[in-house]
């Protein structure tokens, strides 16, 4: 992320939106890896607007949004706003989220998971907000069930970068063990690859994701598994194998071989974790932490964003394997 505030995104954002040629946004690296792209207007405007008629969002409407500008999510809160004509308010992109002063009821709020986990801890802050809408990242059980226990009006989306962000919305409903199936939007059409990949058309865009999914007859799917080692923590994605390039100089000089894998956590919905498999004993092993920590957190802010360090380190004798041989990055 850039040092840029909210306010100076805007303005960039509306200036670029002025010219008519596209906004420029860089992919999360979910379909492959990351890179800008631009999104045409019409695209832009397609999204935007279909949202807007699933919330019911007129100029009496009023928007609030934590995300950052930098990102789509951000992005598309400006596009909505514009498209609609309503009023579209922000703070900084922070997980402690703020809100305006007044009192007036904002019809659609979207967040990350990391910041559903903050207004369910502050619901009475957040009493105004008619619709929480959660993407970025999936939403884990404990998170999910807590949401509907909340009695909160809250849905979650799935889309990317490349599809203007969400092409199909669920209510966060019922239970973690049954949870609805997405529906497509208007306009987007979810098909299955023969490997059960999931296959975008929206327009003339067409999308071949690394989710893998299940449909039902009446076109609603549910994920069941991704293909790739992407990590998602906080509604950031992080490939593991970028990490584990910047680290190996400040790691290998204490262990046979390591790798990034994470574990679900209710806050960032997966924690980063760096598995190191060394020679452990209990007296050497929290000073080999120590010393894989100090060397990590040496490392340039510029180079290793904090989204992007491990928040854990684990001292293994071997690192998990397929009955292949093959490194079993997940759990």
């Amino acid at each position: 992320m850039t040092d840029k505030s909210q306010q100076q995104l805007l303005e960039e954002y509306l200036n670029e939106w002025s010219k008519g040629a596209g906004i420029t946004v860089r992919t999360s690296g979910s379909t492959g890896t990351p890179k800008q792209i631009v999104l045409p207007p019409e695209q832009i405007r397609r999204s935007a607007r279909r949202t807007n008629r699933f919330f019911g969002i007129t100029k009496r409407s009023r928007l609030h949004t934590g995300m950052s500008f930098e990102f789509i999510g951000g992005k598309m809160m400006i596009a909505r706003s514009i498209e609609s004509g309503c009023k579209l308010t922000f703070s900084e992109p922070k997980i402690e989220l703020q809100l305006p002063d007044d009192p007036d009821e904002i019809t659609l709020m979207c967040v990350v998971p990391a910041q559903m986990a903050y207004i369910l801890e502050n619901l009475d802050k957040f009493s105004n907000v008619k619709n929480f809408l959660v993407g970025g990242s999936a939403i884990d059980d404990r998170m999910w069930d807590r949401i509907v226990a909340s009695k909160v009006t809250a849905w979650e989306s799935y889309g990317m970068t490349e599809t203007a962000t969400h092409v199909a919305i669920r209510r966060i409903a019922g239970s973690s063990g049954k949870r609805p199936r997405f529906v497509p939007l208007p306009g987007a059409e979810i098909n299955l690859a023969e490997d059960d990949s999931i296959l975008i058309k929206d327009g003339d865009v067409f999308v071949a994701t690394t989710d893998m999914g299940r449909m039902a007859v009446d076109g609603s799917f549910e994920i069941i598994g991704r293909k790739d080692d992407v990590i998602i923590t906080g509604g950031i994605k992080v490939i593991p194998q970028e990490v584990e390039k910047v680290v190996q100089d400040a790691v290998n000089p204490y262990c046979k071989e390591f790798i990034i894998s994470s574990e679900p956590d209710e806050i960032w919905t997966s924690k980063l974790i760096l598995l190191v498999a060394a020679e452990k004993s209990p007296e050497n092993e929290e000073e080999l932490k120590s010393k894989i920590k100090r060397a990590i957190d040496a490392i340039p802010e510029e180079t290793l964003p904090r989204m992007k360090r491990p928040k854990a380190i684990k001292i293994v004798e071997s690192l998990p394997r397929t009955a292949s041989g093959k490194i079993k990055r997940k759990p």
